[in-house]
């Protein structure tokens, strides 16, 4: 008895090596694709990163300086004054530490080196650095030593009162009681390798010391900023009007690589502004 054979199709060894080629095309393609989809999302990423970090670094350091109530001041990376217009690290200015002035319950002669103001309400309590100015009465001086009592603070200064008047007082009353005056903070932007550091408190090396200007508790870094070819520091601030009338500012603020698949790709922006700060204190 004979039973009808079987016929059983298959693919031959061509059509399966011909298949594999295109199934390896294919996916190549796919994977040259995707690969290509994921760096430019992680780089649209790091650039959309970049363009926020910058225009708010912006923002916040052209708010603080059109705050400022003197002229600013350039310093280099180590917060120390530079002479000339720049460009320069950093810069350095005073801001009111209160919109509410300060009584000076009594008098002070031209001869004394002391004051004493009282702290009424939130305004904050004076610090070492900080200036007093009476803009009525002409008077202006760094505060050097500070003795509380109470809400009242005897504040001390570097020479005697009546050399903070422009002309300087030598003898007589300088300062009747019952006068105000309104407590300036120093406040500083320093770019120090590369980070751009906000001192709500200004500091340099020379007067508080390498520690405490290093210390990140005492700084705020707003940016990662992209040195000019050649330079390992940024210099971003100067004066280009004579007068000093407004402080020009070049960032170019740079954003880390998102992703290891472009661990060598940077953007950076550069932005450039003008700011104009206030020009006096009135009570």
């Amino acid at each position: 008895m004979h039973f009808p054979r079987r016929l059983v199709s298959a693919f031959t060894l061509v059509e399966m090596m011909v298949t594999a080629a295109v199934v390896a095309i294919l996916g190549g393609v796919i994977m040259t694709l995707l690969t290509m989809g994921m760096t430019l999302y992680t780089q649209n990423v790091s650039i959309s990163q970049t363009h926020f970090g910058g225009l708010v670094s912006v923002e916040q350091l052209v708010l603080k300086v059109a705050a400022a109530v003197e002229v600013p001041v350039l310093v280099d990376d180590a917060g120390a004054t530079l002479v000339g217009n720049g460009p320069a690290a950093g810069v350095r200015f005073y801001n009111l530490g209160s919109s509410q002035a300060y009584p000076v319950p009594a008098a002070a002669n031209a001869t004394d080196t002391t004051f004493t103001i009282t702290q009424a309400g939130s305004r904050p309590a004076p610090q070492v650095g900080d200036k007093i100015t009476m803009s009525d009465l002409g008077f202006a001086g760094v505060i050097s030593s500070v003795a509380p009592s109470g809400s009242n603070y005897t504040v001390g200064f570097g020479s005697t009162v009546g050399s903070g008047f422009t002309p300087a007082k030598t003898t007589g009353l300088a300062i009747p009681a019952g006068s105000k005056c309104f407590l300036l903070c120093p406040t500083a932007f320093i770019s120090v390798n590369s980070g751009l550091r906000y001192y709500s408190r200004a500091m340099s090396v020379a007067d508080q010391g390498a520690s405490a200007f290093g210390n990140v508790a005492n700084f705020q870094t707003i940016a990662t900023l992209l040195p000019q070819t050649g330079d390992t520091n940024c210099f971003p601030f100067q004066y280009l009007d004579p007068a000093r009338r407004s402080v020009d500012v070049n960032l170019r603020v740079r954003a880390a690589a998102y992703g290891s698949r472009i661990a060598n790709f940077y953007t950076f922006q550069s932005m450039k502004t003008t700011v104009a700060y206030r020009s006096a204190v009135t009570n």
